[in-house]
């Protein structure tokens, strides 16, 4: 499936990116996901801290299972902070990549690197 299918191969993003919408790698993260909440339900995390960050912009994820995600690693130990990068920053769903041609490295960056430092709220 194409990600445009209109555009096909003219569509815009990184020269990298694969054109066409990967139905078996997204079977294949829908199983993960699945083993890790179930996992995250029943067994503490491998890690201590975990920093969940999210995209109201972002209609791809949904923020309230991620949160659920967070919860449940909550309940079994672990120390879970979150940030959300708000909507009207209209930020795409790859807030990472600087190549993108939608990104705001110049917005994102310094959250994210302050969120890992521990220098952001």
């Amino acid at each position: 499936m194409w990600w445009d299918n209109e555009a096909r191969e003219r569509a815009i993003g990184p020269p990298y990116a694969y054109p066409r919408y990967p139905v078996h790698a997204v079977g294949a993260l829908l199983r993960l996901s699945f083993a890790v909440q179930d996992n995250a339900a029943r067994k503490a995390p491998a890690v201590r801290n975990i920093l969940l960050v999210n995209n109201d912009a972002d209609g791809a994820i949904s923020n309230g299972a991620t949160a659920a995600f967070g919860e449940s690693w909550a309940r079994n130990g672990a120390s879970v902070r979150s940030y959300t990068f708000p909507a009207e920053l209209n930020l795409d769903h790859d807030v990472i990549d600087p190549n993108h041609p939608k990104q705001r490295i110049d917005l994102v960056y310094p959250v994210l690197i302050g969120l890992i430092e521990g220098t952001h709220p």
